[in-house]
């Protein structure tokens, strides 16, 4: 996750239905289920793969027959490429890794235009700027050229760095259906089971990455199959594959708030390398 300084890569729920256990997901063939013995087998090959379990407190609330007949409606979905940059842009200067900035944006997006004209740009920044005339100012402009968001910002006296950090919205449709990233589909899981009661319409899933969710303060770190973490159980969850034992940053210690991940700062890794590695 480049812009966010996330060490995951990807993030998927495991789910019974139909007595059978899942492991449902979004990925860039689309919204999908696999069952877990298949999944485990053919992602262990080349993944670092971490279980985590809800903590007592959560647990107790979980409604999974509720997350099964989301995950339904949901399953065939298109990726949400058209929404995954949205995510992690929460500000205008302060979650763009190097070498981008703030001020950069705005040229960046026209020289990718240009060279990338058509498809590409309509997918990963047009719709997502169409949702927001649309929905933060009563505009419905589909515009399927760059210099037409930047033509309706202007007459708005705003800039493309603050349209950019606008809250994605659950319920917005792309082409008549939610697209969600992975990472948004199972913060919409999580919601939909109830766990985060009175808090769950302050919560907007699309502001959420794979970092997001882990750092939760929801997760139980007390839980260690046997199978875990073998020949070391410093981590505060179950690792079951991968080269090398994975940290992840702050694990499970942020408790959900109101609006949360709408207003953050990203911290991208630096990737310096140390001397010894060069």
């Amino acid at each position: 996750m480049y812009g966010t300084g996330a060490r995951t890569g990807h993030i998927a729920s495991i789910l019974k239905i139909d007595g059978v256990k899942y492991v449902v997901e979004s990925t860039e063939e689309g919204v999908r289920r696999t069952p877990w013995p298949a999944w485990y087998t053919a992602s262990q090959v080349d993944s670092t793969i971490i279980i985590a379990r809800l903590a007592p407190e959560y647990r107790k609330l979980y409604n999974e027959s509720a997350a099964v007949e989301l995950f339904k409606t949901l399953e065939g979905n298109e990726y949400g490429f058209v929404n995954i940059a949205y995510a992690w842009i929460d500000t205008e200067e302060d979650n763009y890794p190097h070498p981008l900035s703030g001020d950069m944006i705005g040229a960046t997006f026209v020289l990718f235009n240009n060279w990338y004209a058509g498809s590409a740009i309509n997918l990963l920044f047009l719709k997502g700027m169409n949702q927001r005339l649309k929905h933060y100012y009563g505009i419905n402009a589909n515009c399927t050229e760059v210099m037409c968001v930047f033509d309706y910002l202007n007459k708005l006296n705003i800039t493309i760095n603050y349209a950019l950090t606008l809250p994605e919205k659950d319920g917005w449709l792309y082409d008549g259906k939610p697209m969600m990233v992975c990472s948004v589909m199972y913060m919409n899981l999580l919601k939909a089971a109830g766990i985060f009661g009175n808090l769950t319409n302050q919560l907007e899933s699309g502001e959420f990455t794979p970092k997001d969710i882990y750092q939760l303060g929801i997760w139980d770190l007390n839980w260690r199959p046997e199978k875990c973490n073998v020949n070391n159980d410093n981590l505060p969850y179950c690792q079951v594959a991968g080269p090398w034992y994975w940290k992840l940053d702050n694990f499970s210690t942020i408790k959900p708030y109101a609006k949360m991940n709408e207003r953050c700062g990203a911290e991208p890794m630096d990737y310096v390398r140390h001397p010894e590695f060069c």
